[in-house]
């Protein structure tokens, strides 16, 4: 799937059901967080929150349109992921980090923005370090934390 199409198809699903437009999330798992960071950099209005598992990097040009936007991004990934090494999750935190550094964000305006866990071997319940989405999606608070976003009123 395009991000053309997974966004006209969000847009075109407001349109037809009755959705609070203040919070529409995205979460991915893995090679979709490629789709996920151009979607959030291209149509950041569509977005409350995001949730990244065991994915790819973003771009500096997809952190700075998502930092200028403020999207609320929790970002998690297994350290000994053997898929998708635990260095683009960790590139992802400082190109979000730097990005809205660069628009003059302190550390504490960018912690309710930019959350980021990485999980050891214990927290895995089969011995797939790249599945980052078990505990996760299995951890109630983050699930609540990103139920919790929600864009001003439209």
């Amino acid at each position: 799937m395009t991000v053309d199409r997974l966004c006209s198809s969000a847009i075109q699903f407001l349109k037809d059901f009755a959705v609070d437009k203040r919070r529409v999330y995205a979460t991915t798992v893995s090679y979709g967080s490629r789709l996920l960071w151009n979607a959030f950099a291209k149509r950041p209005d569509l977005f409350a929150g995001g949730l990244v598992t065991g994915g790819f990097a973003v771009n500096a040009d997809q952190a700075t349109a998502i930092a200028a936007a403020e999207i609320p991004l929790w970002v998690t990934h297994g350290v000994h992921d053997h898929l998708l090494n635990i260095s683009l999750a960790r590139t992802t935190r400082t190109l979000l980090t730097n990005a809205y550094a660069a628009r003059a964000k302190t550390p504490e305006q960018i912690g309710p923005l930019l959350r980021y866990t990485e999980y050891e071997d214990a927290a895995f319940s089969l011995p797939d370090y790249h599945a980052a989405y078990g505990p996760t999606y299995e951890d109630g608070s983050i699930l609540r934390w990103l139920l919790s976003q929600h864009k001003p009123s439209i």
